[in-house]
This record gives C-alpha cells, sequence and structure tokens, in this order.
C-alpha cells in the first residue's frame, strides 16, 4: 500500500485526541518555587472528517481528557518533576476547559491533532494590565506529538465576576463557572446551541435550559427565566416558564428535578 493510500485512511480517534492534549499539557507546564503551572485551556483542531466522525461523543472525550489529565497531574506529584523534592504540578485556573473545532489549515490531513493551550494568569487591574497568556501549540500526527510554535499575549483586563455557580457534573466531578456578562444563557449547549455557560450534565438539563440577567439599576438584582423542556426551580420553588422571576444573591437552582447549581451573587 503507498504512503498516499496510507494517508486517506489515517484518522484521530478520540484516545489518540486525548493523548495529544495530555502530551500538550506536559510540553507547557511553568515551574515556579513552591508549584509548577499547567495550562487550562485546550483548543482542539480536527481534520474535517475526524471531527465529522467524532463529534456525537466529542462530551465523552472532553470528559476523559479531563480524567487523563488529574491523572497524570497526580502521576507528577507523586514523585520530583524538577529538583530532590516533590513540586506539586496544579491547574493554572483550578479546572480543565476544553474545546473542539474544525481546522481550516490547507496542509492539514486526516489524523493530525493539533491542540493550542493557554496558560494564564491574571495581573491586578491595579496595574492597568491584563491578564498574560502563554500559549503552546503542539500537533499529533501518527502517533507522535511535536510543539511547532510557543509564544506569549497580552491579554485583556480580567473580566467582572457578577456571580459563581458550582455543581457535580454526570461524572460526580464538583465543576464551578461565572457570570461575566450581564445577560446569559445557561444550559448544556450544542454545536449549534452557543451557551454562555454550558454545564457538563445529563441529557435531561435541557442545551438552553435558562437566562439570567443582572439588573445593576435596581440594586444588584438577578432575575432569572425558565425556557428549558423540564423544569426549573428556585429552593424548591418551581418557576413559571417564560415568566422573570428575581433570584435570591444566594439559592439552589435544580434543573429538571436532576442537578443542583449552587448560584451566588459576587
Amino acid at each position: 500500500m503507498d504512503t498516499q493510500s496510507k494517508t486517506r485512511q489515517a484518522k484521530a480517534t478520540g484516545r489518540e485526541i486525548i493523548l495529544a492534549i495530555v502530551e500538550n499539557m506536559q510540553e507547557s507546564l511553568e515551574p515556579l518555587l513552591y508549584s509548577t503551572l499547567a495550562p487550562s485551556r485546550f483548543d482542539v483542531y480536527l481534520h474535517e472528517d475526524d471531527y465529522e466522525r467524532v463529534k456525537g461523543i466529542l462530551d465523552r472525550i472532553s470528559s476523559e481528557s479531563k480524567l487523563a489529565l488529574e491523572a497524570r497531574v497526580r502521576q507528577m506529584n507523586s514523585k520530583p518533576l524538577f529538583g530532590p523534592e516533590p513540586v506539586k504540578v496544579e491547574s493554572a485556573e483550578g479546572d480543565w476547559f476544553i474545546r473542539f473545532f474544525k481546522s481550516e489549515e490547507e496542509d492539514f490531513e486526516p489524523g493530525d491533532i493539533m491542540i493550542d493551550s493557554a496558560l494564564t494568569t491574571a495581573v491586578s487591574t491595579a496595574f492597568g494590565v491584563g491578564a498574560k497568556t502563554q500559549r503552546v501549540v503542539t500537533v499529533r500526527s501518527r502517533g507522535e506529538s511535536r510543539q511547532i510554535r510557543s509564544y506569549q499575549e497580552e491579554g485583556r483586563p480580567p473580566e467582572l465576576r457578577l456571580a459563581r455557580f458550582s455543581y457535580k457534573d454526570r461524572n460526580g466531578q464538583r465543576r464551578e463557572d461565572f457570570m461575566t456578562k450581564k445577560d446569559v444563557l445557561v444550559g448544556r449547549g450544542g454545536e449549534n446551541v452557543p451557551c454562555d455557560i454550558e454545564l457538563t450534565c445529563v441529557d435531561d438539563v435541557s442545551r438552553s435550559h435558562f437566562y439570567l440577567r443582572f439588573d445593576e439599576e435596581k440594586g444588584r438584582e438577578f432575575w432569572i427565566q425558565d425556557v428549558s423542556k423540564f423544569g426549573t426551580a428556585v429552593n424548591g420553588r418551581k418557576l413559571e416558564k417564560g415568566k422573570w422571576t428575581l433570584l435570591p444573591s444566594k439559592a439552589v437552582i435544580r434543573l429538571a428535578e436532576k442537578v443542583d447549581l449552587e448560584f451566588e451573587a459576587l
């Protein structure tokens, strides 16, 4: 079989994608004095054929990638990394965030996987400086990874955080998200449903589940509107679908009688 035929048959499996993400994390570590930071955000680019083939299981690939990242970090933390004593490796933002895209690179072939990771540490706005982001781009092709570039970019000042959400995802892992805009849509999201806050949870939660609005003029009030299929309740009281309801500064928002979101105004 010639090389061209082999190339046509190449494909990026879910396993290869997960390995590529973990390898990128290892390439991107930033050692400090008392800890070592790992990037928290990974943008994964796939050939169109591969993307279409695995798009139905991207949530599963994402969740297993996070498990693999946690496992590799635990392994690194169990032995010395840069000196005689173990130096704690941790996600720079405390969690992992993974997104998938179709590559638009002309020379991208089936089976190629490009990972663009971001390691960001916010800088105090008192100095008038935004966050600096260190980015490392790696490509995994035919089972081997290579770094193609590493650079630093100046970010915008950190976004204002209006409220915090925390919940357990479908794997029982604790997750945290923040409301950084005055109007947000919350739900499972999807390829054609761009939620501002995407939840990794059971399918009973709608792709577009509820809207949340921040009204500063009325004294920093939060208002919630249910737009889901199976309903939303606040502190045990079910909301009327389509009607805006005042949300307490601390509340438990129950989705589809399955998922509890702990809400806290900041």
